[in-house]
């Protein structure tokens, strides 16, 4: 009797240390491919630069933080770029306000490069990345 208890014991205490330990390493292997979104407020598509910088330039004006993104041959101008779709919606009511149309957008990427500079809030580098992998935007 007294054996089967120090089985059953020894079987539990085994029991509970692997699966901590396979919990930990898959949570670890889990992570290291990370996807990241970012939300953004699509303001327009330019085909000629000359239209893309003056409408970049009136936003700046009015206090947007401005983006490119290359979409095959036509450029979106983005703002409210942000890994948090609320402050992006908060940009959002900031466009209405001043009269500015625009359409949300949201990309998700899993190369661990964009992620990176995702992660350090880097997004005129990322975007420039996203275009030139030639991401599919939502």
């Amino acid at each position: 009797m007294n054996r089967k208890r120090i089985i059953i014991l020894l079987a539990l205490f085994f029991s509970i240390l692997f699966s901590s330990f396979y919990y930990m390493l898959f949570s670890v292997i889990g992570t290291s491919s990370s996807q990241k979104t970012l939300h953004m407020n699509q303001v327009g598509l330019y085909k000629e630069e000359k239209n893309l910088e003056e409408a970049k330039q009136k936003l700046e004006e009015d206090g947007f933080r401005v983006y490119q993104m290359k979409q095959g041959d036509v450029t979106a101008l983005v703002c409210g770029v942000n890994e948090d779709k609320k402050k992006t919606e908060e940009e959002q009511k900031e466009l209405a306000d001043k009269n500015y149309s625009f359409i949300e957008k949201s990309v998700t990427v899993s190369s661990d490069e964009i992620t990176d500079l995702i992660k350090q809030k880097k997004y005129k580098e990322a975007l420039e990345k996203i275009g030139n992998e030639s991401k599919t935007v939502k």
